[in-house]
């Protein structure tokens, strides 16, 4: 019964003590042709027992027993903790200005609030007020140093022939303006705080005031509420208000939206609140065209 022979290395480089006598110095060499063979020997064997061939490789490659896991050199430790040091420290760092950062900003906020009360008390207080603003029966009183910084209109209007007014006396100001009372005092109310509460009943009248005493960013506010409402019902009074008021902004608006709607413009019949503004009514006509 024949055996089946494995062929390895050995083989080949002739070195195996088992299967073939010692190469000495008068030992035959193999000729070529022997070499092939063994080689296709070699070759139709690691096809046949493909699994062997592997296992046999890595028994000689592989030390008979797994190394220990060699710990990284202290040259790289080092650093490493160094840097992981820093990264916590950093960190820590971050978390301590974050938590200042965050009281600072509310004792800001509390300033801040604390600065607006404190000025919006200042708001018709006759003490220590320096000008009276008249509006129908009704006095407001207020400071002209504030009024002449938050409005141009003020500023100029306080400071026509100054000189030859005192410094203690009280000027007074008449308002001629058809505005409601209590909305005007809104007004004041931002020209000393910088807040207003405005709203569908109010934002005209705060529309007019700003444009009046030319209050730039209040205008501009105002001109963002009113056309983030409007409709085809109010767009042709809004358009007369943009037009008096000179708002060429506003005046966009809402011949972009007349355009848009102008299907359902028609039956709102706004030829008829036009009438009495002919260049405007020729505007619109020309933008439907």
């Amino acid at each position: 019964m024949s055996t089946e022979r494995r062929f390895t290395d050995e083989d080949i480089h002739h070195n195996s003590s088992n299967n073939s006598p010692a190469k000495t110095s008068s030992s035959p060499e193999l000729s070529e042709d022997d070499k092939k063979v063994l080689l296709e020997i070699r070759k139709k064997y690691e096809n046949d027992h493909p699994q062997r061939v592997r296992s046999s490789t890595t028994e000689k490659m592989s030390p008979s027993r797994s190394p220990e896991k060699s710990s990284p050199p202290k040259s790289m430790v080092a650093p490493f903790l160094m840097r992981k040091s820093a990264d916590d420290a950093s960190s820590k760092k971050a978390k301590e200005l974050s938590r200042f950062t965050l009281r600072r900003s509310s004792d800001s906020l509390d300033t801040l609030s604390k600065f607006v009360a404190d000025m919006k008390s200042l708001v018709d207080d006759p003490q220590f007020s320096d000008v009276v603003i008249h509006i129908k029966e009704r006095k407001i009183y207020a400071h002209k140093v504030i009024l002449c910084k938050r409005s141009e209109y003020f500023n100029l209007h306080f400071n026509i022939n100054v000189q030859e007014k005192s410094l203690h006396k009280v000027d007074e100001y008449f308002v001629d303006e058809d505005i409601p009372e209590d909305d005007f005092l809104h007004f004041i109310n931002y020209m000393y705080c910088d807040q207003v509460e405005m709203t569908q009943e109010n934002v005209v009248s705060l529309f007019r005031l700003a444009s009046k005493f030319l209050c730039t960013d209040l205008k501009e506010r105002s001109e963002d509420y009113i056309k983030n409402h409007l409709t085809l019902d109010n767009v042709s009074s809004i358009l007369i208000l943009a037009h008096n008021n000179a708002s060429p902004k506003l005046k966009k608006e809402c011949l972009y939206l007349m355009v848009q709607k102008k299907k359902k413009l028609k039956q709102t019949q706004f030829e008829s609140k036009l009438v009495n503004y002919p260049e405007l009514l020729a505007e619109v006509t020309r933008a439907l065209m």
